[in-house]
Formats: C-alpha cells, structure tokens, sequence
C-alpha cells in the first residue's frame, strides 16, 4: 500500500547528498551513495514512519503522530548533513596567514 506522504529517499537525497542516487527496483527506493551513518539511520527512521502512517487510516491519531516523527527525522537528518558540511568545511579552509601583533 503506497500513500503520497509515503517517505522516498528520492526526494530527500537532492538536499541531504550531492552525490547521485542511484535507482533500486525494490519498492521504488533509492539507494543513497555518500552519506554518513547517522543520516542513513535517520533516513531509515523516517521511511518505518511513514510506512507506519501508509498502514493506518486517515483519521487515526497514531498516523498523524507517526507523521509528525517522520518530519521529525527528516529534519534531524538535514541538521547532521548541515553539521557535516560545516565540519568539512572548516577542515578544509586554508589558515589565515596572520602575523602576531608584536610590541615594540
């Protein structure tokens, strides 16, 4: 059963990778290349959420709550993917080349 809130790896890769996604013909998912740990998990998290969601009818309290926790990890995962690139980023800037203040 697919419902159109149905978490798909497809269109959250674009923001969290910029490396391709590469197609899986299992169940329509996309296999994410390039991205840490903490953020697959965080992707896999919101997939069984929204799976969980797809199962229950519409009116259903818990679908709403396991929408909510879908958004939830999905948001997680952008702020991992932002403080990775930060990290990466800082890493790889070249030192300032700043000469001490010497008194004389």
């Amino acid at each position: 059963m697919h419902d159109d809130r149905l978490f798909k790896f497809s269109g959250i890769a674009q923001n969290l990778s910029n490396s391709p996604v590469e197609p899986d013909a299992i169940e329509g998912r996309v296999v994410l290349d390039n991205v840490s740990k903490q953020i697959r998990e965080c992707l896999e998290h919101a997939e069984e959420c929204a799976q969980k969601a797809a199962e229950l009818p519409n009116g259903s309290p818990f679908r709403q709550d396991f929408l909510q926790l879908e958004k939830h990890w999905l948001g997680l995962a952008r702020s991992i993917e932002f403080g990775e690139q930060l990290d990466s980023f800082t890493k790889n800037r070249p030192k300032p080349n700043i000469k001490p203040n010497v008194l004389r």
